[in-house]
């Protein structure tokens, strides 16, 4: 999986996250460490950083459930995948 793939398939959730700033208007930075299943559905996804156990976290959270990625021919594929809101 190539980080453009990767991008693309975040595109969705990077929009949901910008609602989360909207909605509770608090700037820092949470990243994502995902598991990536063969058949391109999130596996997991652990949040560390700014938000974990905030309100702006669980919208990010709820975000991330939209992520649907590429077929891969790897069993499961992990990314780090930071997001700032600002």
């Amino acid at each position: 999986m190539t980080t453009s793939q990767i991008k693309s398939a975040m595109k969705q959730v990077s929009e949901l996250a910008d609602k989360c700033y909207a909605a509770y208007g608090i700037e820092g930075k949470a990243t994502f460490k995902l598991v990536i299943s063969g058949n391109g559905s999130l596996k997991k996804a652990k949040q560390v950083g700014d938000f974990e156990g905030t309100p702006t976290g669980i919208c990010l959270d709820k975000a991330m459930k939209v992520a649907s990625f590429p077929k891969s021919k790897k069993k499961a594929t992990k990314v780090s995948y930071p997001m700032v809101l600002q």
